[in-house]
């Protein structure tokens, strides 16, 4: 009789769904996939059920994920399964579910709410926010806060700290963290010595903006973000940390050299490059010599290195490949110290605004690096504020007509302006304070 009853609920809930489509809260749909991965931000094996197929509302191009509230030493098992709940929203990524996440077994549904989503997520972060809350949600509020040290000497201790740390412009002898530390940034700095960690980086995620980015002390480091100018050795990068999951590549452009060593990270899951030339692909490894790379994407990069790449790697099962804004070597080198290069491939901004604005930077460059024709410090200064004052009302000029520019837009012109005063202190011995150059920047900004 029960037996009879169920299936009866099954046809009749497949008649109050229009065109036989179950929603998530119903538990009489068909058995879906688990999945289980380790997470090494986490330290422990993790596990989430597909709930939602392609072509389903919503984003019928994707599918949807739902966490389980487990965590564990070994994969997940189906005994366990029934006393478990799902764990936050249900995500939604690309579809299929890539290589690396082992299919356990097939299990009846979680009952979770269908408007409890989070929109899109990418692979490459699958396991990040389920992390982060299981390490530090107990935690109070003044622990979560970000702690920076600008002009720092010596040697930082940063245990038993905040769980985000952000270094600048620092000459640094040692750093001392452990595991209460999520991230750690360090911006245009110098590390005489190590990075000492009772883990050696394992549960880290490092980011570094500068021209020196090899910090020993890391050999389990598991994820890195890497912002220069400067060209990469892979091969120095890869002795240094040779535990590398999660390689995040940003040229401001850079130049890439021995790419070939990327087959040297055995453990490399993730790769993104972004904004590198001096590579022509030819020197990529191939998928069985990176077999644990599931997520592959390279944007602003030369051309006939695309090529290579998309031979390479396009189609490999279970991998997400994607490129984009190919273009030729001498656009790398002419647009070196443009910092509007990335608005030539804006699909908001017309080129004649990329265009303009490289104009008016590059005509503030030049009365910058012709300050020291002025005698008197004081004149200098003020010519200064003037040139930036006049940066800034060409950008009013453009907006004026029309509204160009979003957060995004007027964050680059900052960090453009912000360029100039670099190069004024350099060359001009400009003394003015981030706080000072601010106010200056904004004072007649109308956008």
């Amino acid at each position: 009789m029960m037996e009879y009853m169920q299936k009866f609920n099954e046809k009749a809930i497949e008649r109050f769904c229009r065109w036989g489509k179950i929603i998530q809260r119903f538990p009489f749909r068909k058995e879906q996939p688990v999945y289980c991965r380790y997470s090494s931000l986490l330290g422990k094996y993790l596990a989430f059920q597909v709930l939602k197929p392609l072509d389903e509302e919503p984003y019928p191009e994707r599918i949807g994920i739902q966490f389980l509230d487990w965590s564990g030493d070994d994969f997940i098992s189906k005994d366990v399964f029934t006393d478990i709940h799902p764990w936050g929203v249900m995500h939604f990524l690309e579809a299929p579910v890539p290589r690396g996440f082992q299919h356990m077994f097939n299990a009846r549904p979680l009952k979770v709410k269908p408007h409890y989503f989070n929109g899109s997520l990418p692979w490459y972060n699958w396991d990040r926010m389920f992390a982060f809350q299981k390490r530090f949600s107990h935690l109070s509020p003044e622990r979560k806060k970000n702690t920076q040290y600008k002009n720092a000497n010596g040697s930082l201790d940063l245990r038993g700290g905040t769980i985000d740390v952000e270094i600048q412009n620092s000459s640094l002898e040692n750093i001392f963290t452990d595991e209460s530390i999520a991230s750690l940034s360090i911006i245009q700095s110098s590390l005489s010595g190590t990075i000492q960690d009772p883990q050696q980086g394992a549960k880290l995620r490092l980011s570094i903006s500068g021209k020196e980015y090899l910090f020993h002390g890391l050999e389990r480091l598991t994820w890195l973000s890497l912002t220069t100018d400067t060209d990469i050795d892979l091969n120095s990068l890869a002795a240094t940390y040779p535990s590398l999951q999660t390689l995040n590549l940003f040229g401001q452009p850079g130049k890439i050299h021995n790419l070939d060593a990327l087959r040297n990270l055995s453990n490399l899951e993730v790769f993104f490059c972004f904004n590198m030339f001096g590579f022509d692909g030819k020197d990529m490894p191939l998928p069985e010599e990176l077999p644990k790379v599931f997520y592959l994407e390279f944007d602003t990069l030369p051309t006939f290195a695309a090529s290579q790449l998309r031979t390479k790697w396009n189609h490999v099962d279970g991998v997400v490949f994607k490129f984009s804004h190919t273009h030729k070597p001498e656009w790398f080198l002419r647009n070196k110290d443009n910092p509007f290069r990335s608005w030539n491939d804006s699909e908001e901004l017309p080129r004649s605004i990329a265009s303009r604005a490289e104009k008016i930077y590059r005509n503030a460059k030049k009365e910058v690096l012709l300050l020291n024709s002025h005698q008197d410090p004081a004149v200098r200064r003020l010519e200064f504020i003037r040139i930036i004052q006049d940066f800034v009302g060409a950008f009013n000029t453009i907006d004026a007509k029309k509204l160009w520019f979003a957060t995004i837009e007027r964050e680059k012109i900052y960090d453009a302006g912000y360029e100039l005063l670099r190069t004024a202190r350099d060359h001009a011995g400009i003394v003015m304070p981030d706080e000072e150059f601010s106010s200056v920047f904004d004072e007649k900004r109308n956008w």
